[in-house]
This record gives C-alpha cells, sequence and structure tokens, in this order.
C-alpha cells in the first residue's frame, strides 16, 4: 500500500486549510491510503488547524474589530486548557477590507480574546501572527489588557498607528492578573525589525493600504515606541528579530516579561506524527516551519511614570 500525505495552507478566499484536507481524505484510489494535515502560518486559519490536530472546541467572543466596531470573534481552547488566538481573527485583512487604513487600525480586539481567554481559565496562551491590518505596535492589545497609556498632556489613549508618535508615558499596573502566570507563546514567520528599511512599516504596511508618505509616519512612530518602552522600561533599546510582525504586536507583550527563549522551530506533534509515515520525513526539511517566541510574563511589572489615574476597563473600546 502506497501513502500519500496531502500537506495544505488555506487557498484565501476560496477554501479553509481543514475543507482541502477533507476534501484529500475523501479520494479513494486503489493501492493508496491517503491523508491530510491542515497547516497554517500563524495567520487566518490556524486555530482550525490546532483544533482538527489536537480536537478541543472553538469559544466565541464579543470583541471590536480593527476599526472599534462590534465583532464576534473566535479562538480554540485544546484539551490541555491552551487557547489559540489568531491576530486575525480581530485585526486581520478580511475585517478592513475595501477600507484599509493601517494609520487608524487596532489590535484592541485581539487583547480582548486574550483576556477572555484568561478570564476563563486558560492555562496557556498560543497567539499566532499574520494576516493582520494594523501598525499600532501592539498598544491596542495592550490596552485590551489593562495597560495604559498617556500624550504629553497627562490625557489616557489608546495609540494606533497615526497616534503612537503622542506617546509619552505607559503604566502598566493594570494589567490583567492572570498574565503574571500564563505562559505565551508566539508563533512567527518573519524575521524583520520593528522599524528602519526591513522594518514593520516599510515591508508589510503597503499591503495594508499605506502610501510611501504614510509609511514613513508609521516607521517614525514605532520608532518612538521603542524609546518610550525602553525608557520605561529603564532597558537600552534593543532591535530584535521578529518584532516587525503583525504591525509590531510584539514589541508591547515581548518587551514586558521577564524571559524569552531562544528562536527555535515551531512542531506540532500531530505534524511530526504524520511526516514520520512517509519515507520523505526528515527533521532537515522541517526547516521553514515557523519560529516561535516563548515568555511568561513578569510577576513584578515595572511601572512607568505616569499621571495617576484609574484603571481603564478591559472592555472599553478605543475611541
Amino acid at each position: 500500500m502506497k501513502r500519500c500525505l496531502v500537506i495544505s495552507d488555506s487557498f484565501k478566499g476560496t477554501l479553509s486549510s481543514p475543507d482541502i484536507c477533507h476534501i484529500a481524505r475523501s479520494i479513494s484510489l486503489p493501492g493508496w491510503h491517503i491523508d491530510a494535515l491542515p497547516v497554517a502560518d500563524g495567520g487566518e486559519g490556524t486555530t482550525d488547524c490546532f483544533l482538527d490536530a489536537c480536537g478541543g472546541q472553538k469559544r466565541s467572543a464579543a470583541v471590536t474589530d480593527p476599526f472599534g466596531d462590534p465583532l464576534t470573534a473566535c479562538y480554540g481552547l485544546l484539551p490541555d486548557g491552551t487557547a489559540v488566538i489568531e491576530c486575525a481573527a480581530a485585526a486581520g485583512l478580511p475585517q478592513a477590507e475595501g477600507r484599509l487604513d493601517p494609520e487608524r487600525t487596532t489590535t484592541y480586539g485581539v487583547g480582548q480574546l486574550l483576556a477572555h481567554a484568561l478570564d476563563h481559565g486558560a492555562q496557556r496562551l498560543i497567539l499566532g501572527l499574520g494576516g493582520s491590518c494594523t501598525n499600532d505596535g501592539g498598544c491596542g492589545a495592550a490596552a485590551a489588557l489593562g495597560a495604559l497609556f498617556y500624550d504629553r498632556q497627562g490625557r489616557s489613549f489608546v495609540p494606533t498607528g497615526i497616534t503612537l508618535s503622542q506617546l509619552s508615558a505607559i503604566d502598566l499596573r493594570g494589567l490583567h492578573p492572570a498574565l503574571h502566570t500564563t505562559p505565551l507563546t508566539v508563533m512567527c514567520d518573519i524575521r524583520n525589525p520593528l522599524y528602519g528599511p526591513d522594518g514593520a512599516a516599510c515591508v508589510f504596511a503597503p499591503q495594508k493600504g499605506a502610501d510611501n508618505a504614510c509609511v514613513s509616519r508609521l516607521d517614525a512612530g514605532l520608532r518612538h515606541l521603542a524609546r518610550v518602552i525602553a525608557a520605561s522600561l529603564h532597558t537600552p533599546e534593543l532591535p530584535r528579530r521578529s518584532d516587525g510582525a503583525a504591525g509590531g504586536i510584539l514589541i508591547c507583550p515581548m518587551s514586558w516579561n521577564c524571559t524569552t527563549s531562544p528562536t527555535r522551530r515551531w512542531m506540532s506533534s500531530s505534524w511530526t506524527a504524520a511526516c514520520r509515515t512517509t519515507s520523505w520525513w526528515s527533521p532537515a526539511r522541517a526547516g521553514w516551519m515557523p519560529r516561535v517566541w516563548t515568555a511568561r510574563w513578569s510577576a513584578v511589572w515595572p511601572a512607568a511614570a505616569a499621571p495617576t489615574a484609574s484603571p481603564r476597563p478591559r472592555t472599553t473600546a478605543p475611541l
């Protein structure tokens, strides 16, 4: 009996990865055993791939879309208590179709999904990056999780790409308490830094609707955000690979934790098991698989110097 393994990502706008694999499994050829494994790169369809491979259930939450409008988004809850969340579920290109504007879109809904998972007892978080329409440096997501951002006049606001340059101080004292003990794994398959010629704005913002002038403003905003975060944490501003993923969303969560693992390959047990059923399996051939940053949020949060203010409720949408 010969074996055929179909490994497919989604056909964007046509079929999801699980749908394609379902079709492949239904094919009957004499002398062949056909199996299929859905895959994703951290963007749209990642949750479905995890659920297909590991089991579990979808959870829905009322969040806001990239423009602050109401949206019902889903994430996956695996049998071991791991929540799998896609940035694209609440800040994806499909939600901004026909009105792309990376200066005004926000990741606030992504933070709401993370908060919903934590509120419902998630033991671990996996955040898939990819397919985002934002360039806010993750400030929206951090705000939804309780962080406060202040401008030069001491007013609280939720920064977006166009207003990052107005940021003056950050207060982390109101962050979701479960972040102190819940491991966060971020799936990322790029190495672009936060800013500069290879950064988030210059490389990815044009596909999100930015022209040359907009790219320059967004890049300047991300540079400013990095300086404010470095000052808030009293650490040098260190450029890192992959900080430019999903409009710079890594810069906030990855700068506010105490440990980060070395870059390593993401390899699910189901992928490994499936590949080993074929004659061509070898670890070296899996070298293209996305990298993963693993982080545990700090138990003691360094609070940026900021005016005293009541923490913003995590359910409040950005203005």
